[in-house]
């Protein structure tokens, strides 16, 4: 992906020229999911063949389901993360009920007790 970016500097600035080398044309995705993989031209083709992706749109709501419970997932927590990819998913890929979703699911609002002779995670 990094040479299809090289036409910006560190800070999105617009390089030309000699100040782009390295840049290539039309960079390829590979070793990705197929509904992702081939060539992109630019960062906003780049970002539309992501958004338009089963498979980024579901690493998505895991990451924001990771992030909102501040842990990985466990196996106990399945069901929260289907619910919240299913309403995240209805509402239209709303980044907002995204969040919503998340604060509805048992993971999120309930924390498991600790029980005798284990230790806590």
């Amino acid at each position: 992906i990094g040479k299809g970016f090289a036409r910006f500097d560190a800070i999105g600035g617009y390089k030309d020229g000699a100040a782009a080398m390295g840049f290539i044309e039309k960079p390829e995705l590979m070793e990705v999911p197929d509904d992702v993989s081939g060539a992109f031209d630019g960062p906003v083709a780049l970002t539309q063949k992501l958004a338009a992706s089963k498979q980024a749109q579901q690493c998505y709501a895991v990451q924001t389901m990771r992030w909102a419970l501040a842990r990985e997932e466990r196996s106990a927590d399945a069901c929260s993360f289907d619910e919240m990819w299913r309403a995240f998913d209805a509402s239209g890929l709303n980044l907002r009920e995204a969040l919503v979703a998340v604060v509805g699911t048992p993971a999120f609002r309930f924390r498991a007790a600790a029980q005798g002779g284990k230790s806590c995670e």
